[in-house]
């Protein structure tokens, strides 16, 4: 896998040297997949989200956006742009992402659109989050709950 990425599914879990309340802001979020509804938050097990992962034939989940690089505010437009490009990536590696968003708990953020992709490859996922400036994304495999995958820059 791309390297490194530290996997976080509580504060305590996170390294002293990430900003700590970045990482709860993360973790305060539902990422909700649209059609079917379904909402995800870190660290909490799902089952019906399960189920449906399983009825899908789907092993694997990532939650990702191109929303606001690196947690810099953009203007909508650009930001929709991003997650054009992200979506043209996911489908060019043959995935079929799904229209998601992730709407944190602080509400002085709107919610920022993203894909659900499923049965994708945690190094695709990792250099996907990568490629569109994401400080994170969501992943898991079926049977565990979701986690937050911290992806460190290449320039830290």
């Amino acid at each position: 896998m791309s390297k490194p990425v530290v996997k976080i599914q509580t504060l305590e879990d996170s390294p002293s040297w990430l900003d700590r309340r970045l990482v709860l802001a993360y973790i305060h979020t539902t990422y909700r997949l649209l059609l079917p509804a379904y909402d995800l938050r870190i660290g909490q097990f799902n089952a019906a989200f399960d189920a449906w992962l399983q009825g899908q034939n789907a092993g694997t989940f990532a939650f990702i956006t191109a929303w606001n690089p690196y947690s810099q505010w953009l203007a909508q437009e650009e930001n929709q742009r991003r997650n054009t490009l992200l979506e043209d990536h996911l489908r060019a590696l043959s995935l079929s992402p799904l229209p998601a968003c992730a709407a944190g708990d602080d509400q002085s953020w709107a919610p920022e659109p993203g894909f659900f992709t499923l049965g994708i490859e945690p190094e695709q996922a990792v250099e996907a989050g990568r490629a569109f400036e994401q400080n994170a994304i969501v992943f898991a495999e079926r049977g565990k709950m979701p986690e937050l995958w911290w992806i460190v820059q290449n320039h830290w």
